[in-house]
This record gives structure tokens, sequence and C-alpha cells, in this order.
């Protein structure tokens, strides 16, 4: 989880992506787009997760980042560390139950089922005055879980800030416990870098899914 967040700050300030999609996005972009019509028909704004899988892997189906506290494998960087595995939560789903992920962890379709299936969740507990506010507070809760949100909310509700929007509202609602440096950066900067960065990322997706 924070490694995604140190790396949404870098890139945030780095060049221009390019223009011309990543090989591995013409090749997965079909496949994503048939496991959100199959989990998440009603999604709004595809390219947004389109987005997120250009920030976790650059689309290369055998990404993989092994560091002392994480190992993230796949399109998505389904994670595993000492005390968290995410594949036991992805067989939970329907549609994942049978997948041998021990034997093939980097399997594209069942990690972008996955993903729809996150997004989906994490959209739906994220009330917001429209599509684009919506998503923003879902990629945090994606991001950096459900308890980043909610203190959020609460602090905004204390400071009289909308709780129903990201841009100027909960993005603004960060408490002192949020000033700590992770990393070398503040904390409330990094989480607010990564709804950030996927629109930014997702920009170069939309007309291809």
């Amino acid at each position: 989880m924070w490694r995604r967040l140190i790396i949404a700050i870098a890139v945030l300030g780095g060049t221009a992506q390019a223009a011309d999609l990543p090989p591995g996005a013409v090749k997965n972009l079909p496949v994503l787009k048939k496991a959100f019509q199959t989990v998440w028909p009603q999604a709004p704004m595809l390219h947004i997760p389109a987005g997120q899988v250009d920030q976790e892997s650059s689309w290369n189906e055998h990404a993989t980042l092994h560091t002392s506290r994480e190992l993230g494998r796949g399109l998505c960087q389904m994670t595993i560390t000492k005390s968290f595995n995410i594949y036991q939560d992805a067989v939970k789903y329907k549609l994942l139950k049978g997948w041998d992920w021990k034997n093939n962890p980097y399997d594209p379709g069942k990690q972008l089922i996955f993903l729809g299936y996150q997004d989906r969740d994490n959209f739906n507990e994220s009330k917001a005055i429209n599509a684009e506010e919506q998503w923003k507070i879902a990629l945090v809760r994606y991001n950096a879980g459900d308890g980043r949100i909610n203190a959020r909310r609460r602090y905004a509700i204390a400071k009289g800030l909308p709780t129903d929007r990201w841009t100027g509202g909960l993005e603004l609602a960060h408490s002192p416990m949020e000033n700590s440096i992770l990393y070398g950066a503040t904390l409330w900067k990094t989480v607010n870098a990564y709804p950030e960065l996927i629109f930014k990322k997702a920009e170069k997706y939309k007309g291809h899914i």
C-alpha cells in the first residue's frame, strides 16, 4: 500500500507520458473491458481503471516487486506481506473461487476481474456529487484503505468541509495525524497524490476502452 503512495509522488513530478499506448495495454485493454463488463457492467469512466493498471505495472503481465515488506505481482500488483495476502481475499469472489493463484499468480484475466470487484466495491462505498468525485474517493480507498477515508470524513464534519466530494472536500480534511513523514514525504500529500496521478495517467486511455 505505502509503496504505491510513494511511487505516486515520484511519478507526479516526472515528465509527461508518451502519446502511444504501451504494448501491454494494447493487448490487455480488451481483457480489462471484458472483466468490468462481467463484474460491473454499469462502471463509469472505464479509462480510470486503465490508469490504475498503468500505474501499478505499466501493463507488464509479469511485473514483480519484491521488498522486505511485500511481494507484488502482475498487472494489478496483487500483494502478499507477512500479515496479509490479497489473493486470499480474491478467491472469495464468485468468479475467482477456482483460481490456482499459488501456481499462476500473474493470470491477467483473473487479476483484472479482481480489480473490477475492488473498484466496484470501493466506488459504491464512496458516495459523492458526481462520478468523477466518486472515483477519486474510491481510488484513495483502494490505495490507502477505508480507515483513511473514514478518518477524513470525521475531520471534514468537524471542520465544516464537504464530505460528498474529494476536490475541495476530503482532500483538504487531513488532520495533524497526517503530518507524519513516511519515506521522506508528508503522509497527507502522498495520499492526495494518488487520485491525481491516476486521473493524469488515465487521460490517454479515453476512447480506447
